[in-house]
């Protein structure tokens, strides 16, 4: 899957070694922890265990030791976890999108439609799409 980030400033960032935190899950739902590498504006996530990943997490927990990926300017990415199109379940939120946990500095933003998800995070937006 690749994540894509707007708002980055200069760049995404892995302070202190590779990206960690990641986790991706197939319609099983049943979560793998991934590899993670930036590419320009995005983060390409993957895991052996999972052939057709769905939905990828980052950072999911209550304090999530080792979350690594920030924007050039110091401004740390904040937990979300996003769901493809046409894979959310049996109640598919409106416009098909899924946001799942405690989201206070989250809104979803369903105006670009040439990504299957779009997710605000503070000042910056995530867009989750089938990687090449």
């Amino acid at each position: 899957l690749r994540v894509k980030f707007t708002h980055v400033a200069g760049g995404l960032v892995a302070k202190d070694g590779p990206l960690q935190q990641f986790a991706i899950a197939g319609t099983d739902r049943k979560w793998q922890w991934a590899e993670a590498r930036i590419d320009g504006d995005s983060v390409l996530v993957s895991s052996a265990a999972v052939a057709a990943p769905v939905a990828v997490r980052y950072a999911w927990a209550d304090f999530p030791a080792g979350a690594n990926l920030y924007n050039s300017e110091g401004l740390p990415a904040g937990p979300f976890e996003a769901t493809l199109a046409g894979h959310e379940g049996p109640e598919p939120a409106p416009d098909g999108l899924v946001v799942s946990g405690e989201l206070p500095l989250f809104e979803v933003n369903a105006n670009d439609r040439r990504f299957l998800r779009s997710l605000r995070i503070a000042a910056d937006e995530v867009n989750l799409e089938e990687a090449n």
